[in-house]
């Protein structure tokens, strides 16, 4: 099974809506009204942090020249269009400075780092700050798309209710169902609210909902028989008509997925096949840090384009 690139996964981060409380500003875009960054400002700081001296070293570390002026141009620009620029809607958020501290102190850790495919360790903790930065800032009446739109004070909440910012805190969800009651289908309570109306197991308690019964029922253990992943426990899959773990080796003909993370499914043997280390032949993406001429090399932190502009 493959993993996100560090820099995909760092573009998404700032792609959503992001959302959280502090102090903050809401601006179009340059000007400040004195309560915090502008977004300028953020775009600012947020480059800064990328084009540091760490940065510098690590440039010089995965063979890059290194050119401060087009680092910061390389990093303004991707800043800008990974939802900080959002002209159109600028007016609708405000920005948070000790969020924006917080994640530019996280570019400059994984700088630091430098080799970010976990031969070097894991990355540094800090990058949920980056997901803080931007704020709703529509008032009560406003319109808004969503609830990250809606301007969140401790004792005046609002919230996104037919694309209005309404006060109060948006209605809770039902709790799931239990074993043994009627259902539909099942979701995970980590990633899906169960909201009112919804005929949902409580997967967070063992249970799934079983096609032909249309029960919760407990999910299967390992070892136990099964037809399908979700009739297994978390953690596990249905290999072969039977809940097993994933694994690092061993046959995986029937069920590429079987094989655990930083393994892959070699089509040649059907067998679960480590990636290729640092120095060793590969063919990619399976290879631990990036394959650069079938050869697997460290994964860094930084690329050409950030360093010298090329």
């Amino acid at each position: 099974m493959g993993r996100p690139s560090w820099r995909v996964a760092l573009g998404a981060s700032f792609s959503v809506a992001l959302a959280c409380g502090g102090s903050s500003t809401r601006d179009g875009d340059g000007a400040s009204d004195g309560a915090g960054p502008s977004r300028a400002s953020v775009i600012e700081q947020l480059a800064q942090a990328s084009c540091s001296s760490a940065t510098q070293a690590c440039c010089a570390e995965a063979g890059f020249e290194f050119s401060r002026e087009a680092c910061l141009k390389d990093r303004r620009a991707l800043m800008a269009v990974q939802g900080f620029l959002d002209r159109v809607n600028a007016r609708k958020y405000r920005y948070d400075a000790a969020a924006t501290e917080a994640c530019a102190a996280y570019f400059k850790a994984v700088d630091e780092l430098c080799i970010i495919d976990g031969t070097a360790g894991p990355l540094p903790d800090g990058s949920e700050a980056c997901l803080r930065i931007r704020l709703g800032a529509q008032q009560q009446g406003e319109e808004c798309g969503g609830a990250e739109d809606c301007l969140q004070l401790p004792d005046a909440p609002l919230y996104c209710d037919d694309h209005t910012c309404v006060p109060g805190t948006a209605p809770s969800a039902l709790v799931p169902l239990g074993e043994g009651d009627l259902c539909s289908g099942g979701c995970s309570q980590s990633d899906i609210a169960c909201t009112s109306g919804s005929t949902v197991c409580d997967e967070a308690s063992g249970l799934y909902c079983d096609f032909d019964t249309h029960q919760c029922v407990a999910s299967q253990l390992a070892g136990m028989p099964c037809a399908r992943d979700t009739q297994c426990s978390t953690g596990l899959l249905c290999y072969e008509g039977v809940c097993t773990a994933e694994r690092e080796q061993g046959p995986c003909g029937s069920s590429p997925d079987i094989c655990a993370t930083a393994t892959r499914c070699d089509p040649m043997t059907n067998e679960c096949t480590a990636y290729a280390q640092v120095g060793e032949p590969c063919q990619d993406p399976w290879c631990v840090g990036s394959c650069t001429n079938g050869v697997c090399e460290h994964r860094y932190a930084v690329y050409t384009g950030q360093c010298s502009g090329l």
